[in-house]
């Protein structure tokens, strides 16, 4: 599949992109409208929409003023998260946030092939050597980034590339796609199991908080809240142990684990796999042979977070408080009703996992090949991209 690659040139950054930087301010979020990307938008190399915001129609103009993202245009951070970009496709108003940039291509450079050359090891490692580092925050100077050298193939080479990694990160879209399709048929079952309940019970008595002491092995896995996405859009990424030093419970496979700390973000999910996670993290188990498809529905549907809010303690960095939640009144439905719904929700938990499982491996998979590919030493053959292209038009 593989061959040595000789004819990558050196050019300038400015000779195949412009390059913008966004408002240096911060707009109004609103609930909806048009998407306000921010760094927090940039995870693993692309964009995470449930970790966007909103602005309004009538600020849209002022904020994409200087530019508007378009598809085709690379997303970097410049401040901050050094490092971080993301390829934009989708054809959706939207503004850049504060500290954000974008990379417009210029036609001798494949749009898709400039991401992966911004996030290949050797353009990352001219950034690190760019970056200047501030008392507060470290940045890169947007006005001299069309000098820095990087380094790009014949424009075939380019998408050849861009086909082998692009075909990656589709199969991880379409898999993340089916995720949620599965979480919001859950989520109707769960309202539709709820609205049928005749009577009620308190949520202490359905579930239980379990704090076990993690391990030592520095190779679990292990979830902080910044491994969360917002509004019960579940786990986004993993961490391993022994790369953090805060307080850390263990959990198992199937366990509800929930945010407490702001839980108005709705940090919650039912991983497929153990590990350790944060003390700020709840580790919930059903109690009285409840089943953990409805104690994970309830955890995390809205009503249980407007619960926790109503009771948590803090202004500035809220906590949810055990006290409290407990005495939540929950419609229950019959032991008919409860069985019924986990003979739907469980096997749709269980495609779920596999799902994750298999977006895991395939950005193993891109992670691995992209400095492989990225780094000029080896290259996609015309002839296999062939042979694919032949099956894809089969299919």
């Amino acid at each position: 599949m593989f061959q040595m690659a000789h004819d990558w040139e050196i050019l300038r950054l400015g000779a195949v992109a412009e390059i913008y930087d966004g408002p240096h301010a911060t707009p109004h979020k609103t609930d909806s409208g048009p998407w306000y990307l921010s760094i927090s938008s940039l995870i693993r190399g692309r964009v995470q929409l449930s970790e966007s915001a909103h602005l309004s129609p009538e600020d849209f103009p002022k904020w994409t003023r200087r530019v508007q993202p378009t598809p085709g245009d690379t997303l970097f951070s410049y401040e901050t998260r050094i490092g971080d970009a993301a390829h934009w496709s989708i054809d959706s108003p939207a503004a850049l946030g504060r500290r954000m940039g974008l990379l417009r291509p210029r036609p001798n450079v494949d749009p898709r092939f400039l991401t992966y050359a911004y996030l290949g090891d050797e353009f990352q490692g001219e950034l690190r050597r760019r970056t200047i580092h501030g008392a507060t925050v470290d940045r890169l100077a947007i006005s001299e980034m069309p000098d820095w050298p990087i380094r790009i193939p014949p424009i075939a080479e380019q998408r050849r590339i861009a086909g082998v990694l692009g075909a990656l990160d589709d199969l991880i879209d379409t898999n993340e796609q089916l995720k949620e399709l599965l979480s919001g048929l859950q989520d109707a079952l769960f309202s539709e199991l709820v609205e049928a309940s005749r009577s009620s019970i308190d949520f202490g008595s359905l579930a239980e908080q379990v704090k076990v002491r993690a391990g030592v092995d520095p190779e679990i896995a292990y979830l902080g809240l910044e491994h969360f996405a917002e509004n019960g859009r579940g786990i986004s990424t993993a961490g391993r142990l022994g790369d953090t030093v805060s307080q850390q419970y263990a959990f198992e496979s199937g366990d509800i684990l929930y945010g407490r700390l702001r839980p108005y973000f709705r940090k919650v999910d039912r991983p497929g796999f153990s590990g350790a996670c944060s003390g700020e993290i709840w580790v919930l188990r059903p109690r009285n042979d409840v089943p953990s498809s409805f104690l994970h529905s309830l955890v995390a549907s809205q009503r249980f977070t407007d619960f926790a809010m109503a009771g948590s303690g803090g202004t500035h960095m809220p906590r949810a408080r055990w006290d409290h939640v407990s005495t939540l009144s929950v419609p229950f439905p019959s032991a008919e009703q409860l069985a019924r719904f986990d003979s739907i929700a469980e096997p749709l938990w269980e495609q779920s996992v596999a799902l994750a499982e298999e977006i895991d491996v395939l950005r193993r998979t891109r992670d691995e090949l992209l400095p492989l590919l990225m780094s000029g030493k080896v290259r996609v053959s015309s002839d296999e991209v062939a042979d694919q292209d032949v099956q894809e038009g089969a299919e």
